[in-house]
């Protein structure tokens, strides 16, 4: 999943991809991480958001940043965003450039 956040993932693909049914995935996630998959996916996903946004030299745009990482429904991701970094992922693009 690490290697492959970037692509359009569906729990299907992890699923062939660990060699596993998707009840066992699941179960396993939610023993073992206490998350589903897609949760799972979606944390990595928005720390690879944070991190690009907080690189000093990032020119893109949040939103740049967020489609690259499979956000499309910007809305929900600066929710998501706000609720796991505590601020606005305009924050951190802006803080990394006027350091």
């Amino acid at each position: 999943m690490s290697a492959n956040a970037h692509l359009t993932l569906s729990l299907g693909d992890i699923c062939l991809a660990a060699g596993v049914g998707c009840r066992t995935l699941q179960h396993s996630f939610q023993r073992k991480r206490g998350c589903t998959p897609m949760q799972f996916l979606r944390a990595l996903r928005l720390q690879h958001v944070y991190s690009d946004l907080s690189r000093s030299g990032e020119t893109a745009t949040v939103t740049e940043v967020a489609s690259r990482w499979g956000f499309l429904h910007f809305g929900r991701f600066a929710g998501e965003y706000q609720m796991r970094f505590g601020e606005k992922p305009s924050a951190t693009a802006r803080r990394s450039r006027n350091p």
